[in-house]
């Protein structure tokens, strides 16, 4: 548990938790908490605790994360530059609008793509503005929300959403750019001169929380859970501010997300914050404790891992019915793209190659299936003893 304290509780009290070294950086790195670590906790802290060596790793974890952060930063002006001398504004999501907003430290939170929206009628029109300045068009099928993925000439990732799924400022859909702009939930996010804007704060919690829970709170092997407990300890709410959050914000997600899902992250955040021992929030066994042991046991156990296969294909993606995400799902994962291939199985030395795993990925996914069916079991039995 040193990790979660590390990454989430006060910085200048003293960690007694100890382990062997090696499984200590196995468990923070798996749980994507290395360079939040890092940032947080001071070095000479680090090495009295850990050990020069591994106190370095944890460093060097931050300075690679805060040169990406820059080159982020960086990105996110040029993209919002080239729209407005387009006439098309840009407005940060996700990691790149809490950065923007001032909510995270540069290298505290480890990311490699830049996600903003931009007006419908000119969606279209930016992407192509960004390839034809050398941003190269993935091969990886995009989801619904988004266009195709594009990657600047450094490796970085740009997304560009239609629409902020799940986030319904305007009763019945979900958000786009224009309702964001129309009701005043935008702000430039400096006098830099690029026109890049940021949601309000409110628009921004409810897209993190939608994201992080529906999107991704079955399948912890795509997105690293604790991030989104440390964004919402970021944002530095208290419980005054949280529940005028709950009055605003929530309504926004709540089609998709429960109040004790969305309360449960900011208590974790909230009481491993103010200093209570992670063990012992998972052992009250609360709705705080069992997401917290969910989000742990979803990364580290990988039984548990499994089990949530199933559970993930059957829960509905943020802003669709559970017909539909099946649809979706059983459609995107069953005949792959090449990119998508080379991503899941590894770059294939030809084309006959490519058609095998095309072929395969059927009896792949029915053998995940089984293997999940049988995690479930036998954790079922487990709790039952």
């Amino acid at each position: 548990m040193w990790a979660l304290t590390r990454a989430f509780g006060p910085v200048d009290t003293t960690c007694d938790d100890r382990m062997d070294l090696t499984v200590l950086v196995d468990v923070a790195e798996r749980l994507a908490l290395m360079a939040r670590i890092g940032a947080r906790i001071p070095g000479d802290r680090l090495s009295a605790e850990v050990g020069d060596e591994v106190a370095a790793r944890f460093r060097r974890a931050y300075g690679d994360a805060a040169a990406l952060d820059l080159a982020s930063a960086g990105l996110c002006r040029q993209i919002a530059a080239l729209g407005k001398a387009l006439d098309i504004p840009v407005i940060a999501l996700k990691g790149a609008a809490l950065r923007e907003s001032g909510v995270t430290v540069a290298g505290s939170r480890q990311a490699c793509d830049v996600d903003v929206v931009t007006l419908e009628s000119r969606l279209d029109d930016l992407h192509r503005a960004l390839a034809a300045e050398g941003y190269r068009v993935s091969e990886m099928r995009s989801a619904e929300h988004e266009l195709d993925a594009l990657f600047h000439p450094s490796g970085l990732m740009v997304e560009i959403q239609r629409y902020i799924r799940g986030v319904r400022v305007v009763e019945g859909r979900s958000a786009t750019a224009d309702d964001l702009l129309d009701n005043d939930l935008c702000q430039d996010c400096g006098d830099d001169g690029s026109g890049l804007l940021v949601p309000d704060p409110h628009v921004v919690l409810a897209h993190l929380l939608v994201h992080g829970i529906a999107q991704h709170g079955n399948a912890p092997w795509s997105y690293p859970l604790l991030r989104l407990v440390g964004d919402v300890q970021d944002m530095g709410l208290n419980r005054e501010d949280w529940s005028t959050f709950l009055d605003r914000g929530w309504p926004w997600i709540a089609r998709d997300v429960s109040r004790d899902e969305v309360t449960a992250v900011w208590e974790i955040g909230h009481r491993l914050g103010r200093g209570e021992p992670p063990g012992a929030i998972i052992a009250g066994n609360d709705p705080c404790g069992l997401v917290l042991a969910h989000m742990v046991a979803g990364t580290l156990d990988d039984n548990y891992q499994r089990s949530l296969r199933l559970a993930h294909l059957a829960r509905p993606v943020a802003g669709t019915t559970v017909g539909r995400t099946l649809v979706q799902k059983v459609l995107t994962n069953l005949w792959l793209r090449r990119g998508e291939i080379d991503q899941i199985y590894g770059p294939q030395p030809n084309a006959a190659r490519y058609l095998a795993m095309r072929l395969w990925r059927p009896v792949d996914i029915a053998l995940q299936a089984a293997a999940s069916l049988r995690a479930r079991s036998a954790i079922k039995k487990r709790s039952k003893r």
